[in-house]
């Protein structure tokens, strides 16, 4: 069974009421006319693997947009969808989302409630999304360096994690180092402030908890004489008076014990009652034990009192009374102090092992660092010359696709080997993608070097490569054809229809020429009244598919002539389908 998206679903999104897409694997496109609702597909695959939501993209006059999509998952999304709760049916996975106006969103993977990054943890195992916004960040130099590392494999992102995992350790080795030598240009001043607090706090020495216990206990001994009434006329209801609860209960407990009736009913009345006349028994000595711990003591409660205040004046003269615990705030500023003072009275002694660290994690940290850099240029090698491959295909046939390895501009240097190394978050390296364009050019930065259909060409050759490395079982291409036409964009299809015998591949296009290499093809069928425009996706047959092509193609669906043309563009793709299967 291939991997891959089975169904979608849309509802109340955009402008499509109601619509469903039953996929099959291989090449599939959607098309439509603009403003018909071709990006609410996309959005709506976006929003089903974690995307962000925004309410104006509900479709108006609803209340709320529900999306599910059903997908066969690979090895890898099977497991995360289990450890995340998700139920796997007959090897089926169904994912559900649902946006409502009032912002809350509700999110179901296989049957149990999820959140949104667990969808798009999910995601990246489900679904890879190249669009248009993919090409803009694909001319940043920091995309550039991530595309190379995403192509390395494993073995490069094995030594990537080491590095960040020893640079991590550097950077807090010089954290450390940079604030202890900045206490120290103030050393004095902060053992003086330390010592006084010190001198303080041991006067004092408040305990945890101290002052809600001193409160209670101050209540109990400034109330003893209410307490002691109180106490007092519950003993004499309970036990002491003639008419005491516990005289009542024996009357009741010999009426009951003298019924000559031997049934379960009135044993189970004699049990109750005795346990009855044990309770109120205990709950008497009870009181009394508290009658007899209650007495009037001024001088424990002068006492408390002093002590409370001397809390508080220690409290107010460090700011912590508006604390809930202001003992607990001071205590933990105490033992904070304690270790801040023995790294000032040995700062020195510190300083000089934190440097042996750093000596030892430079070393480390270089070896690493330059590690990645002979990979990322291997690799870098590897993807120049496949993208250029690709290039050459897509109707560029003379352009060649360079990737230039560099010393990133880093601030932080790492001393390694004699040398001062610069070293970033992800490395010594910068990357830049460099086009030249015909023989004879200079090799130009990608977007100094192309134009604007040659960039998208450029763009879709690197994201073709990317594909083919990938391990998720579905592409979604939104219209990275742009800017491009004739020749170039059978080319493109073509590329499209290669990829698509590995994966499932789903094209939203504007042009005729990818459009004819699909193996099934939606259309969105636009509808308008005077006040609400619809959109509904149909599955063309082959006469319909030839009226959309003819469509495409000149704009005129009816056109006996475009129909002809597009009858011919579609023979002649499926001819070359053809050949290439013998082959």
């Amino acid at each position: 069974m291939k991997k891959g998206l089975r169904e979608l679903n849309i509802r109340g999104l955009g402008v499509i009421e109601d619509a469903t897409l039953n996929l099959e694997p291989g090449f599939t496109v959607i098309t439509g006319e603009t403003g018909a609702g071709k990006t609410m597909v996309v959005t709506a695959l976006s929003l089903l693997m974690g995307g962000r939501a925004d309410v104006s993209a509900i479709r108006h006059g609803s209340d709320k947009a529900s999306l599910s999509a059903r997908l066969i998952p690979n090895e890898g999304a099977v497991d995360l969808a289990q450890e995340l709760g998700g139920d796997i049916e007959d090897g089926e996975l169904l994912i559900t989302r649902t946006l409502s106006r009032d912002g809350k969103n509700r999110a179901v993977l296989g049957g149990a409630p999820t959140t949104l990054n667990a969808l798009s943890d999910l995601g990246e195992e489900l679904i890879a999304l190249h669009a248009q916004s993919s090409t803009f960040r694909l001319l940043k130099g920091s995309r550039q360096r991530e595309i190379i590392d995403l192509f390395g494999g494993d073995e490069l992102s094995k030594e990537l994690i080491k590095y960040q995992k020893l640079f991590k350790e550097y950077r807090l080795i010089i954290s450390e180092i940079e604030k202890i030598l900045s206490l120290n240009q103030a050393r004095e001043s902060e053992i003086k402030r330390i010592n006084e607090f010190f001198l303080n706090f041991n006067k004092v020495k408040p305990i945890l908890n101290e002052v809600k216990s001193l409160r209670e206990r101050a209540d109990q001994l400034e109330n003893v004489d209410s307490f002691t009434t109180g106490l007092q006329q519950a003993n004499l209801s309970l036990g002491e008076d003639e008419s005491s609860a516990l005289v009542q209960i024996s009357q009741a407990k010999r009426a009951i014990e003298g019924i000559p009736a031997n049934s379960k009913e009135i044993d189970d009345l004699k049990i109750e009652i005795s346990q009855l006349q044990i309770l109120v028994n205990e709950l008497t000595r009870s009181i009394s034990s508290q009658l007899d711990s209650l007495e009037s003591n001024p001088q424990e409660l002068e006492t408390i009192n002093l002590r409370r205040s001397e809390l508080s004046a220690l409290f107010r003269k460090f700011s912590v009374d508006q604390y809930e615990d202001p003992a607990a705030e001071l205590i933990s500023r105490a033992d904070a102090d304690a270790k801040l003072l023995t790294q000032l009275q040995d700062g020195d002694g510190a300083v000089a092992e934190l440097e042996n660290r750093k000596a030892i994690i430079s070393e480390d940290l270089g070896k690493s660092a330059n590690k990645l850099t002979a990979l990322r240029k291997v690799v870098a090698e590897k993807l120049s010359l496949e993208s250029t491959n690709e290039i050459k295909a897509l109707a560029m046939p003379n352009a060649k696709l360079i990737i230039e390895i560099s010393p990133t501009s880093s601030e932080l240097s790492v001393l390694f080997a004699g040398e001062l190394l610069p070293c970033g978050s992800f490395g010594s390296d910068d990357a830049t993608f460099l086009l030249i364009a015909h023989p004879g050019a200079p090799a130009l930065p990608i977007q100094k070097g192309a134009s604007g259909g040659e960039l998208s060409r450029v763009m879709l050759a690197i994201e073709l490569v990317l594909a083919q490395t990938g391990s998720v079982p579905t592409y979604l291409f939104d219209e990275v054809d742009a800017g491009v036409g004739g020749k170039a964009a059978v080319e493109v299809g073509r590329r499209l229809a290669l990829l698509a015998r590995h994966a499932q591949v789903l094209v939203v296009t504007h042009l005729p020429q990818v459009a004819a290499w699909a193996d099934q093809h939606f259309a969105i069928l636009k509808s308008s009244t005077e006040s609400v425009t619809s959109s509904d996706i149909k599955l063309l047959t082959s006469e319909e598919r030839v009226s959309e092509i003819a469509r495409m193609m000149t704009g005129l669906s009816d056109s006996s002539s475009a129909q002809e043309h597009a009858g011919e563009l579609l023979d002649l793709v499926k001819m070359e389908k053809g050949r290439a299967q013998v082959r």
